[in-house]
């Protein structure tokens, strides 16, 4: 998008693109852990769970770091609630896994992770 003159600001000097980073959201840590037994506090089980997870997630960043393009990619991660934060994916979650109940209540969608 850059090379085509799509991002103007950048082109124009307004912002530095190297100094841009992209933001992988995690969405339903701690639903995905209690899908799998593992309870959400201080434990070895659970530091683990999410060691793994991040750590993929690294391992994965800095694998495909500037693949694509020329330019350095940095990266943040930032791990949000997802019944909490996003609303729109919990009612998307909400259509799509109780599409035709009637009384499903709001509690039992945020259990869903996406």
């Amino acid at each position: 998008m850059y090379d085509a003159g799509l991002l103007p600001v950048y082109k124009a000097g307004f912002i530095n693109l190297n100094k841009q980073y992209l933001t992988i959201g995690l969405n339903g840590l701690n639903e995905s852990a209690n899908f799998f037994g593992i309870e959400c506090n201080i434990n070895k089980r659970y530091e683990k769970f999410c060691q793994t997870i991040f750590g993929f997630i690294k391992e994965q960043n800095t694998l495909h770091n500037g693949e694509y393009n020329k330019h350095k990619l940095t990266f943040n991660t930032e791990c949000v609630p997802k019944g909490s934060g996003h609303v729109k994916s919990l009612l998307i979650d909400s259509k799509l896994l109780y599409k035709g109940q009637r009384g499903a209540s709001n509690n039992s969608c945020r259990l869903c992770a996406a």
